[in-house]
């Protein structure tokens, strides 16, 4: 390899580099609006159930 290939090579590292980035980043965008709506639906699901039992006990609780 010669000093004239040098940046060359240099040169397409770069733009490698820089074709994965954006690549990553759009998969990313992509990725998280689906991980987004189950996190979302996971959490509901975990509300529900915490507060479920605490309708059923208010109806059995001493009334003030």
């Amino acid at each position: 390899m010669s000093k004239a290939d040098k940046p060359n090579v240099a040169k397409k590292l770069a733009i490698g580099a820089a074709i994965s980035a954006v690549a990553g980043y759009i998969a990313g965008i992509l990725t998280a609006q689906k991980v987004a709506k189950k996190r979302a639906k996971i959490s509901k699901i975990k509300r529900l159930k915490r507060t479920l039992p605490l309708k059923k006990n208010s109806k059995n609780s001493i009334p003030s």
